[in-house]
């Protein structure tokens, strides 16, 4: 066995077990089809894939037929893909593959923040996401970013990666997404309110003791004058 075998069958494993409640998710789309026509978008989250049995049968129908050229229509999560490049890696062949569900050629991932360096004007924050990349074009989406972030400063890394290419990296700001602070950031707001509120009530008995002073300084002028 190969090592792109090892790496094809941990990815499967991997995607199978995501795939395990797959059954409920078509449940609710056969349900939807009794009062309409399913809809592409209604199966945006599911797997729909083949079985084990399946996948391995298409592998060795490949190698058996030295096939070398595959189109595919209907990627999905990739796991079908995934077995038909098992087959083409021992044939030398390539697979062009489509999909008719866009969102299901994205893959939104929470990155982790492990360097922060902080200036006089701004920061420089360094995040981390470990993911596993199909065969083929992909999008990843990273959330969890600050929406103060500017967005000509950003730069994207691939580290550990054979055979992978950035195509291009940019920022966009969803503004469907509630905005979630962090806790420790809002106590920290809130803490600012208050030495605020305490700052401007000192700053407003100084200027009552300035008054006063005033008045003070002014009386014994006037007793001075008087003397």
């Amino acid at each position: 066995m190969n090592m792109a075998y090892n790496q094809i069958d941990t990815t499967v494993s991997g995607l199978y077990k995501d795939a395990q409640y797959d059954y409920l998710k078509m449940a609710k789309i056969a349900a939807k089809s009794i009062f309409r026509p399913i809809q592409p978008a209604d199966c945006e989250n599911a797997y729909l894939s083949i079985s084990k049995n399946q996948g391995e049968d298409l592998c060795e129908q490949i190698i058996k037929n030295n096939i070398k050229n595959i189109v595919e229509f209907g990627t999905s999560f990739g796991i079908s893909t995934l077995f038909l490049a098992k087959g083409v890696s021992e044939t030398g062949g390539h697979i062009i593959t489509t999909e008719l569900i866009s969102s299901k050629a994205q893959k939104a991932l929470d990155s982790k923040i492990t360097d922060v360096t902080v200036f006089k004007q701004n920061a420089e924050v360094s995040r981390k996401v470990n993911t596993k990349l199909l065969a083929g074009k992909q999008e990843i989406i990273l959330t969890g970013i600050s929406t103060a972030i500017n967005p000509a400063s950003l730069q994207v890394q691939i580290a550990g990666g054979t055979n992978v290419t950035l195509l291009s990296a940019k920022y966009e700001r969803n503004y469907l997404l509630p905005v979630k602070n962090n806790p420790e950031v809002e106590k920290l707001k809130a803490r600012l309110d208050i030495l605020a509120e305490e700052t401007a009530w000192i700053q407003e008995q100084k200027s009552i003791y300035k008054g006063m002073e005033e008045v003070m300084n002014l009386s014994k002028s006037l007793n001075k004058s008087e003397s």
